[in-house]
């Protein structure tokens, strides 16, 4: 359940232009992501404005107050039957613990089963610092289905989560 600080959140299904320096902001403040990462992030939101419906790739915005507090962003995985996979949630530090990224995620899991999508694939670091992120995906429902040794970097294994989605009764 969420709680009432919600009441002040909107969210929104598009990204525009504006939206890319905020973006930006937020994942550097973040700390986790490396400036490679960072750009091909960026390049996501660009190519949903551009390409606007014809993206394959979806956002979600949440707004507090009407500053952005954070965002989702997931797509289809080609060739495949119904699969999608969630590329980016990120929430502003200011805005953690108040449900902003659960609802994101809730939001993304309802709009990718109104795409057709029945699983969803998420991909982290092995590394200490992501472990409330892994735990955030657990707590969802998502379970470990990889991990692949020196992924990313020597000792940084690529961890691969997977949720099947079930329609609300």
């Amino acid at each position: 359940m969420l709680d009432a600080a919600e009441k002040k959140i909107s969210l929104r299904n598009f990204v525009t232009y504006r939206d890319l320096n905020e973006i930006r902001r937020q994942l550097e403040d973040d700390g986790f992501f490396k400036p490679s990462e960072i750009e091909v992030a960026l390049e996501l939101v660009e190519d949903s404005v551009v390409k606007g419906t014809n993206s394959d790739y979806n956002f979600i915005l949440a707004e507090y107050e009407g500053k952005t507090a954070g965002y989702v962003c997931y797509g289809p995985i080609l060739v495949t039957d119904r699969r999608f996979d969630l590329y980016w949630i990120s929430v502003k530090k200011e805005f953690r613990r108040n449900n902003i990224g659960s609802l994101l995620l809730l939001n993304a899991e309802r709009n990718i089963m109104n795409l057709g999508g029945t699983v969803v694939f998420i991909e982290t670091s092995s590394l200490q610092s992501y472990q409330q992120t892994r735990l955030f995906y657990s707590r969802h429902g998502y379970h470990e289905v990889a991990r692949i040794p020196d992924y990313y970097a020597d000792k940084d294994a690529r961890v691969v989560y997977m949720k099947r989605l079930q329609p609300a009764p």
